[in-house]
């Protein structure tokens, strides 16, 4: 699979901006959004082959709106970013259905290089990706605890 749209969703401007610039030399940047709910309209809208969405945002966090992408018909591949390489952000957002994850400061070599590594495993199959094992929805009612816990909300 061809990874030509990607949809940037991050609460902080300069964030979507420095992602942004990393992106858009090799993939057109279709929308940006600054919370989970928008994020999750603008997929519907401008359908997207890729969504960089950060965990920690106002609204809807990107656990909620991680959820909701991939409850939809035919998702796009999901890339969660997170401020510091936190282990439990990260294994939460897999278990949801997260594709992959970068983390911040972003590097530019770190962040095409997992859209890369996603693109190719596109190519030899879905097989090779970790697919989840009930709907996404229901996970994130599962791990909501935990997720309140994660964010600093318990």
């Amino acid at each position: 699979m061809m990874i030509k749209k990607i949809l940037v969703v991050d609460d902080a401007k300069f964030m979507r901006k420095v992602l942004t610039d990393i992106l858009s030399d090799r993939y057109e940047v279709v929308g940006e959004a600054e919370n989970g709910e928008e994020g999750v309209k603008k997929v519907k809208e401008l359908d997207p082959d890729l969504v960089t969405l950060d965990v920690v945002m106002p609204k809807m966090n990107g656990f909620e709106a991680l959820a909701q992408i991939k409850s939809m018909d035919f998702p796009p591949l999901v890339v969660m970013s997170t401020s510091v390489d936190q282990n439990e952000k990260i294994q939460i957002a897999k278990k949801i259905g997260a594709d992959g994850y970068i983390t911040k400061p972003f590097k530019e070599g770190k962040v095409l290089d997992t859209i890369e590594k996603l693109e190719k495993e596109k190519e030899v199959g879905e097989e090779k990706r970790e697919e989840p094992e009930e709907d996404p929805l229901e996970t994130l009612n599962k791990l909501e605890e935990e997720i309140e816990e994660e964010l600093g909300m318990a």
